[in-house]
């Protein structure tokens, strides 16, 4: 489980990546009411997705993370007013969204039998999964603080 939520994580930072260069690209350009709610719908599910993050289940996590697919994959199809950069920073998010969409909904974490032993160890791996992030968040912190002592001593 730990891995398909980071694989999830990897995902939608490289749709995020994305989504960051193509807003770029627009620059001060002036944009359309579709184009600017696009923009604003997929920063809201962004948002809603890193709230499921650290507060929710693996399936709230999942769900949160098809949000961001949907919202990045519309890009593409229905902003018109962009430049051809532009255009090609929105057909790349939308096909890095598309695939990881696919990835998503075919997941272990979404297909789950309807038992409660089912449930109970996805719930299990859901502990796990918060437990290697908290660690991941301790260990960085200490390579961090141990960066501050090397850089005052050097």
């Amino acid at each position: 489980m730990e891995d398909i939520l980071l694989e999830f994580e990897n995902g939608i930072a490289d749709i995020l990546e994305l989504f960051n260069k193509f807003r770029d690209s627009i620059g001060e350009n002036p944009v359309s009411k579709t184009t600017r709610d696009r923009i604003d719908y997929f920063i809201r599910a962004y948002e809603n997705y890193k709230v499921a993050l650290d507060k929710g289940s693996a399936e709230k996590i999942a769900e949160a993370a098809l949000s961001v697919c949907s919202n990045a994959s519309t890009i593409d199809f229905l902003v018109e007013d962009i430049d051809e950069r532009t255009r090609e920073y929105s057909k790349t998010l939308s096909e890095r969204a598309v695939f990881l969409r696919g990835k998503i909904e075919n997941s272990p974490i979404l297909t789950v039998p309807l038992t409660d032993k089912a449930r109970s160890n996805v719930s299990s791996d859901m502990q796990d999964y918060r437990s290697f992030k908290k660690q991941l968040k301790d260990t960085n912190e200490k390579l961090e603080q141990l960066n501050r002592k090397v850089k005052k001593i050097t």
